[in-house]
C-alpha cells in the first residue's frame, strides 16, 4: 500500500477507497466540476494575467521552433 506524504509531513494511507475517488475525480469530465463557490475574477485580476498568457505564448513559440531546428 503506498503512503503519501503531505508538506507538514503527516503520513496519509492511500487506501483503496482513498485511491478509487482519486481516480473519480481525475477522470470527472470538467462539464461536471461545481464552479458555483469559487469567487469570480475582478477587472485588475484579469488585466494581471495578461502578461503571463504573453510569457507564456512566447515560450510555446521558442519551444516549437527549437522543435523545428
Amino acid at each position: 500500500m503506498t503512503t503519501i506524504t503531505s508538506r507538514e509531513n503527516e503520513n496519509i494511507e492511500m487506501t483503496p477507497e482513498r485511491s478509487a475517488r482519486l481516480n473519480a475525480l481525475a477522470n470527472m469530465p470538467d462539464s461536471q466540476i461545481d464552479y458555483s463557490d469559487i469567487p469570480r475574477m475582478t477587472h485588475e485580476e484579469l488585466l494581471a494575467m495578461r502578461p503571463f498568457r504573453e510569457v507564456m505564448a512566447e515560450l510555446k513559440a521558442q519551444k516549437k521552433e527549437k522543435v523545428l531546428v
